[in-house]
């Protein structure tokens, strides 16, 4: 309310109270009366902003203290990234990083874009090959692979193949031992997906004379919900991030358990023998080194679903991560030091001394530690949240209310400066929104020792994101390999569009999760409890959510229907900023959490109304 309505309302009662006609307030009181009824309204407004200041700001503390940083923070986006090592069977590390650069729009100069730094790193060390996939053959076609999005038919058969049988061959330019070779499959037609992915875990697999077991997932043992590593590993963000993008991309990823041996005349000739038997004379047009691998399907997986796969090899997971070192001195018993960073911070990765004496942030041990490390989101609150800029507004405002008091200064002097001053804070603020500088709470770390007498050297290395930016990078760009290393031949290939980035939560975004979790109580039980966590998960991308009971065909010729729980959304087509991949992948990772959270025994199914 402002400060003429108080005004108003004070001089309607007065006149009632005073018996004065309310028609003729104005010019009915003496004219002090009048002075001291403005003064009183001027300070009945301030009160009344510092209400409202007060309770945003409580408000924010609570949410602060019931989101954790790990709820609430930034997170980055992922994508498959497709690899060229020079070497075969050695893991790639989670510390290389792949750089491209994004042009985003200008906002302050909408014909000009700019370039920002975007980078990835691996979530999990698969082990690699320099092995690819040259040739897939399939009914009476037999295709070349250039690369994940081109391909071209070199020829066509005397005579089909027999139905469901697929076969693939591998290039080994260095002709050497590949184990556990891990592909990536993926199918671009959403109708066949089901029908491939669970035929293709009963599929037979040979070569070189031998069977072999393909399995789902990855070629390296994922450790996360091992005992030792829960015991021994920090419980940080990072690993949940990890662990949950593992899980999405698992699906695509098969292993061929064993080891395929070096090409030789005796292990790779019987099944040329059968593959050239269908496509004569190929001798000359099929490259060295080819390493066949026959695939048989159940026959109910016709020609028109090979068509729509893809197999890749030394394809890896990533996220939109940066590392950074940061050389600090310690002096004293308590050290306080920011981590400074243009991106979101995101997770600590170590803290040593001088005496290459790792320091964890949580601790194993019973016994007390001489030094102890904590990292602090939002530094040295203070009571008064307001910017710098609002509190100069308040004291331009103070000088014209109170100009007695500045008039040993110079009234009119100082509030030309504090103009000016409000001129160039005005302009600094405009300069960082155009270079993209993040506004996010300041980190902090805080490191307390004993040992105060002492002066050591300490190295802090920590995860940063970029958050929402590191979404739309599309499918085809490529990424700089990390310099530090010569494992890399080649730059990386971005084979889907990256999603899944976020921003830090609002207050209104916090408030709305709060609410979920208030009456879902973390249980997917009921149908309310799905369409809450729909809502919840989707937020403005859909205007309804419907789930219905329904039944399903199951896609093996040996079982007949069986019941599902039908989930129905109506896309928002006012939302502009949601692209189809992204689009894609809230309904992806929505039946996933749902999966994971729900106690429903019956499957889901995700249908979009049109």
């Amino acid at each position: 309310m402002d400060q003429d309505r108080i005004r108003d309302r004070i001089l309607r009662r007065a006149s009632r109270m005073w018996g004065y006609n309310e028609s003729e307030t104005e010019n009915s009181f003496d004219p002090l009366v009048g002075l001291l009824i403005s003064a009183c309204a001027s300070e009945l407004e301030k009160l009344s902003f510092e209400q409202e200041n007060s309770r945003a700001r409580i408000i924010d503390r609570i949410l602060e203290v019931m989101f954790p940083e790990e709820v609430a923070g930034a997170l980055p986006a992922h994508t498959i990234l497709q690899v060229h090592p020079s070497q075969n069977n050695k893991p790639i590390s989670l510390y290389n990083s792949f750089a491209t650069k994004k042009r985003v729009q200008d906002i302050y100069n909408p014909q000009e874009n700019k370039e920002i730094d975007i980078t990835f790193s691996p979530t999990i060390p698969l082990k690699l090959t320099t092995a690819k996939v040259k040739y897939i053959a399939y009914g009476n076609e037999l295709i070349e692979q250039e690369s994940f999005f081109f391909d071209e038919k070199i020829a066509k058969g005397v005579k089909p193949l027999p139905a469901g049988e697929l076969w693939i061959g591998i290039e080994n330019t260095n002709n050497e031992p590949l184990e556990d070779l891990q592909f990536f499959i993926n199918v671009n037609n959403n109708e066949h997906k089901e029908l491939f992915y669970h035929y293709l875990k009963l599929a037979t697999v040979s070569a070189q004379n031998k069977k072999f077991t393909l399995c789902n997932g990855y070629n390296v043992e994922d450790k996360h919900l091992d005992l030792q590593h829960i015991i021994t590993k920090n419980n940080n963000s990072l690993a949940s991030i990890y662990n949950e993008v593992n899980q999405v991309y698992q699906p695509n990823f098969y292993t061929l358990k064993g080891v395929l041996e070096p090409i030789s005349p005796t292990n790779n000739k019987e099944a040329e023998t059968q593959l050239y038997s269908h496509f004569p004379n190929i001798e000359e047009q099929v490259k060295e080194n080819i390493l066949w691998i026959k695939f048989e399907f159940s026959t109910v997986v016709h020609t028109e679903v090979f068509r729509s796969v893809r197999f890749m090899l030394s394809c890896v997971p990533v996220i939109n991560i940066g590392y950074k070192k940061l050389p600090q001195i310690l002096k004293g018993s308590l050290n306080i030091f920011p981590l400074p960073t243009e991106h979101h911070f995101l997770d600590i990765d170590y803290i040593i001394d001088g005496n290459q004496n790792r320091i964890d942030l949580k601790k194993h041990q019973s016994k007390e530690q001489d030094t102890v490390a904590v990292v602090r989101r939002g530094g040295v609150a203070r009571l008064d949240n307001r910017e710098a800029t609002e509190l100069l507004q308040y004291l331009l405002e103070v000088i014209k209310n109170e100009a007695a008091a500045f008039a040993a200064v110079g009234g009119d002097y100082t509030k030309d400066v504090l103009k000016e001053i409000f001129q160039h804070i005005a302009s600094l603020e405009q300069r960082k929104d155009k270079q993209g500088i993040v506004k996010d709470n300041n980190t902090y770390l805080i490191i307390s020792t004993t040992k105060s007498e002492e002066q050591n050297n300490c190295e802090v290395a920590f995860w940063h994101t970029s958050g929402a930016e590191g979404n739309g990078l599309r499918a085809g760009t490529k990424c700089s390999p990390p310099t530090q290393t010569s494992y890399f031949t080649a730059p990386a290939t971005i084979l889907k569009t990256s999603v899944g980035g976020r921003n830090r939560l609002t207050s209104e975004e916090k408030l709305l999760e709060l609410r979920s979790a208030l009456l879902s109580r973390g249980r997917i039980v009921t149908i309310a409890d799905i369409e809450a966590f729909g809502m919840s998960h989707f937020k403005s991308a859909i205007t309804t959510i419907e789930v219905t009971k329904g039944t399903k065909k199951e896609v093996s010729t040996t079982q007949g229907f069986s019941r599902t729980i039908d989930i129905y959304l109506t896309k928002n087509n006012t939302t502009q900023n949601i692209s189809p991949e992204e689009w894609e992948y809230l309904k992806e990772s929505f039946m996933l959490k749902l999966k994971n959270a729900s106690a429903n025994m019956y499957p889901y199914r995700l249908f979009e109304r049109r």
